[in-house]
């Protein structure tokens, strides 16, 4: 299932060339082509690789009067914020070639109409939502997670780069936020890892996994944020720019702090399983 725009013109002017298309999507951001399975087609993806966006434009021979040869593509059904992120590129690109948009999928297709991201937002909404309700229908509904917690790690990982330009050069660990499927109910968890209780800069997320820990602790294991953050005081402090956090800067854990770690109860790795971001949504099945 895919969210899916065509470009189109609906003056008299010349017809838009491949040059002209290259141009706006060169414009649009970082894009990587390369040619299609389908003859004459050509792929063009945009991939982030700090929050798992993705999507795709797609270029190719015009088929009919007014059809510009570029299609915008984003699989569906994903959070929220994909369409965020994504859909300024797509009404990046239709102000540049001055074009119209039709939204083919979901059917049935719209009329042509000028490309602002609150209109795009609401017909991708309503795909997402569609595409929700199928998956379900069919016994396979997609697993949820709140909308707040994955906007909020969302805002996380678009300030990552910056995250990692302020303490990495410090040799302070600035680890990503990855998602947990617990397989005895199926909610999906927020976690990142903490080496060695070494220095860290450490994201506001449901589970904190604890890798190569000193102090005889069990490696591996999985800790709830907030009892771990209070077991670790007053050696973590919070910050709240740019986006709230903890930070950890001493050298090595105290060893009290690492005597209060040891008393917390931890879950094995054994009860989760890894998920992509675009396999969770932040929707429920409205029927």
């Amino acid at each position: 299932m895919a969210f899916l725009l065509r470009y189109v013109t609906t003056t008299d002017r010349r017809p838009v060339g491949l040059r002209e298309v290259e141009r706006a999507l060169e414009l649009s951001g970082p894009l990587t082509s390369r040619p299609s399975r389908i003859q004459g087609e050509r792929s063009h993806y945009y991939q982030n690789p700090d929050t798992g966006v993705h999507c795709r434009f797609v270029s190719y021979e015009p088929h009919e009067t007014g059809d510009i040869g570029l299609d915008f593509e984003m699989l569906q059904p994903t959070p929220r914020f994909f369409a965020l992120e994504a859909l300024p590129l797509a009404v990046s690109v239709a102000r540049e070639l001055r074009a119209h948009v039709q939204v083919l999928e979901p059917r049935p297709p719209t009329r042509p109409f000028v490309p602002t991201v609150e209109s795009l937002l609401v017909a991708w909404q309503d795909g997402n939502q569609q595409s929700i309700e199928e998956l379900t229908a069919e016994g396979h509904p997609p697993a949820f997670c709140s909308p707040e917690a994955l906007e909020d790690s969302w805002e996380y990982m678009t300030l990552y780069p910056e995250m990692r330009r302020r303490y990495a050069k410090n040799g302070m660990q600035v680890p990503p936020i990855r998602l947990l499927l617990r397989k005895s109910d199926g909610r999906v968890l927020r976690v990142a890892t903490w080496k060695g209780l070494g220095p860290i800069v450490l994201p506001e997320t449901d589970l904190v996994e604890l890798i190569r820990p000193p102090g005889g602790l069990e490696d591996g294991k999985l800790f709830d944020c907030e009892e771990l953050v209070e077991a670790c005081r007053p050696h973590v402090r919070e910050i709240s720019q740019p986006i709230f956090h903890y930070i950890f800067d001493k050298d090595r854990a105290p060893e009290a702090m690492v005597d209060a770690v040891g008393h917390l109860a931890g879950r094995t790795a054994r009860q989760f399983e890894p998920i992509d971001f675009d396999q969770v949504t932040d929707e429920l099945p409205q029927r």
